[in-house]
This record gives structure tokens, C-alpha cells and sequence, in this order.
């Protein structure tokens, strides 16, 4: 089993498809840190980039914030 990779992909519908497939069926794991607006973006890259950063910290448009 791998328990972590770093992998690089020039994203396409199909390949996109299968990712979403794979949360869904609870087969891909997304470790989500926090969500933040996106006006924060210069302090979650910061944050983002600690060695010790686990998950992912996701940007979001502040009007879906409302």
C-alpha cells in the first residue's frame, strides 16, 4: 500500500472523472487543512509551504462564503 506519493498530471475530463470517482467510493483520501477566502492567499501560501504542513488548505471566492 503507498501511503504517499508526489506525482505531477496534465489534467484532462477523463483523468478528472476517475478522481472524482475515487473520493466518492472513499478509495482516494483528501486531507483538507482549512478553507480560506481567497483574499488570504498570500498567507495560506506561506502556511502551505511549513515542512510539517499536513492537507491541503483550499481558497475559496468569497462570494460562496455568503
Amino acid at each position: 500500500m503507498i501511503k504517499e506519493s508526489f506525482f505531477i498530471v496534465i489534467p484532462s475530463r477523463e483523468q478528472l472523472s476517475h478522481v472524482a470517482q475515487w473520493v466518492e467510493n472513499h478509495q482516494l483520501k483528501v486531507f483538507v487543512k482549512g478553507v480560506l477566502p481567497l483574499r488570504s492567499a498570500p498567507a495560506a501560501y506561506s502556511t502551505g509551504s511549513a515542512p510539517a504542513a499536513l492537507g491541503k488548505l483550499v481558497l475559496i471566492a468569497e462570494e460562496s462564503l455568503r
